[in-house]
């Protein structure tokens, strides 16, 4: 019994992470406070980026309103 609510506090734990919004094509993500972008030209495989046009992209860009949108690296998660 120990063990099945375990695993249904785990489940619940990872399916409420993250809201995704169709509308504004953002995710929320609810453990980082983060809101990541969503849409499918982003996941494109002809839309790479290097580093610095990566950065150039999200200085620019606007979703959902918003505009301060900044490319998360592993110093600043």
């Amino acid at each position: 019994m120990k063990v099945i609510l375990f695993m249904m506090s785990v489940s619940m734990l990872l399916l409420g992470a993250y809201i995704r919004d169709s509308v504004t094509q953002t995710v929320y993500d609810d453990a980082t406070n983060l809101t990541w972008q969503d849409d499918v030209s982003v996941k494109n495989a002809n839309n790479k980026k290097d580093w610095s046009e990566a950065i150039a992209y999200c200085e620019a860009l606007d979703v959902a309103g918003v505009q301060d949108w900044r490319l998360p690296n592993v110093n600043s998660i």
